[in-house]
């Protein structure tokens, strides 16, 4: 018997949205979200920069907040832009190139759910947790949000260049670095990897090598040895390629610590 087309559904609200992802229909149904104001728009407010989910790879890649505040989730939009994502929202999966940026990022997302009384309720919670378990059913993403208070900082996705064995492991790194404004040392730091198979994961060890030092090369080079140890053992021995002449996950987290070091000492200089 031949499955019934899917019927597309417009919710204007959250709360409409919910009921329909959890009411059991027998025609099914494909839900556009793309009138629910909650799920719309790139803002900043209170240090806090927040993404409806509605938003596509071309909105992230040409808004002047997201380049400015988050330049390694442009850069990725830009990339996935190129290979036809749709929107933020579908690209929420652990192998997704805009999920490594915003997880680089330190990312939260905003989970919608459906509770027994038919009521709404939005809490946020860090998008690796989501992404490690995604929620059942009776909820909906609904944004993300990225915590832009401090002054200096800065970001880098990289690619993993088209050599034969580089792309056997791993696809991108992306990574940021916050500064202290008085100390001019690294405050926070986040690595992530995508590999070409498997879910995208936070590199913490290398990043916690960075943590209250100076951003130089001799840190830089250390944190991307740490992130090729990670990787290793992340990935097993089917990891390391001969093909390549150069470690993979080391070559790409440096060169992702070196742009976003690049944008913070612009910025520092430029508050001098």
């Amino acid at each position: 018997m031949p499955s019934r087309p899917a019927v597309r559904f417009q919710p204007a609200t959250l709360a409409e949205a919910l009921y329909w992802l959890d009411e059991p229909t027998e025609t099914p149904v494909r839900l556009d979200t793309g009138r629910i104001a909650e799920m719309s728009g790139i803002q900043q407010t209170g240090g806090r920069l927040t993404i409806g989910l509605n938003a596509t790879p071309g909105d992230l890649a040409h808004s002047s907040l997201v380049r400015a505040e988050a330049t390694c989730l442009a850069e990725a939009a830009r990339f996935s832009q190129a290979r036809g994502a749709e929107s933020l929202a579908a690209e929420m999966t652990p192998i997704s190139v805009l999920a490594l940026a915003l997880i680089a990022l330190a990312a939260e997302i905003e989970v919608a759910r459906l509770q027994p009384d038919q009521t709404v309720s939005r809490a946020w919670q860090p998008l690796i947790a989501f992404l490690e378990s995604p929620p059942a059913s009776r909820s909906l993403a609904v944004a993300v949000r990225l915590d832009v208070r401090r002054r200096i900082h800065g970001s880098a996705y990289v690619a993993a260049p088209a050599v034969r064995g580089a792309a056997a492991s791993l696809q991108a790194a992306a990574a940021s670095l916050s500064l202290d404004d008085v100390e001019g040392v690294v405050a926070a730091a986040f690595i992530a990897l995508l590999p070409k198979t498997g879910p995208l994961f936070a590199v913490e060890p290398a990043a916690a090598l960075l943590h209250g030092k100076a951003i130089d090369p001799g840190s830089i080079a250390a944190a991307a040895q740490q992130a090729q140890a990670s990787a290793q053992t992340r990935l097993g021995p089917t990891f390391t390629s001969t093909a390549f002449p150069v470690h993979v996950a080391a070559h790409l987290v440096r060169k992702a610590l070196d742009r976003a070091a690049a944008r913070c000492l612009f910025l520092m200089e430029a508050g001098a």
